[in-house]
């Protein structure tokens, strides 16, 4: 905990550079990509955690994003708010597998994550402000809704 003086933001990036199963970093032609999911999940549990056990939690909690995956791209697709070039979605409702770390699942990924901001943005905005960690937490529960119809994009990695 001394060695990131707190911040949720060094824990993940401390993580990564430790264990390299946190190490979730893709190649993409516009350059490296760090997604962080495991890394960043592991320090907002452990903020949760030591909140709830009367500790102080960690700081910079901000600076998470949410968590990319495929459940949220599945979500954020039933909504309207994610829309996929035909061949991406034709692969993903035929349950096809898309490569790790291929530029269709990085690109899928980040949209993820830039669109988790601009919920966060939206809802702050309406005088609503949640950090993105915790509409991550939301938005995965709704993902598993019954009525979530769309497929999941399938990629076999440990890093979601």
């Amino acid at each position: 905990m001394d060695a990131v003086e707190g911040d949720a933001l060094l824990l993940a990036r401390r993580l990564a550079l430790e264990f390299p199963s946190f190490r979730d970093v893709a190649y993409h032609p516009v350059g490296h990509v760090a997604f962080l999911k495991r890394a960043q999940i592991c320090a907002a549990d452990l903020h949760r955690t030591w909140i709830a056990q009367g500790h102080a939690g960690l700081h910079n909690l901000a600076a998470l994003t949410v968590f990319a995956d495929y459940r949220l791209p599945q979500l954020f697709r039933h909504e309207g708010m994610l829309t996929l070039d035909g061949e991406l979605a034709a692969t993903i409702d035929r349950e096809e597998a898309i490569l790790a770390a291929s530029p269709q699942e990085v690109e899928l990924r980040a949209a993820t994550v830039v669109i988790g901001e601009m919920l966060v943005a939206a809802l702050a905005s309406a005088g609503r402000p949640v950090a993105a960690y915790e509409l991550d937490y939301e938005l995965w529960r709704r993902a598993k809704l019954p009525e979530v119809q769309v497929p999941h994009h399938r990629t076999l990695t440990h890093f979601y």
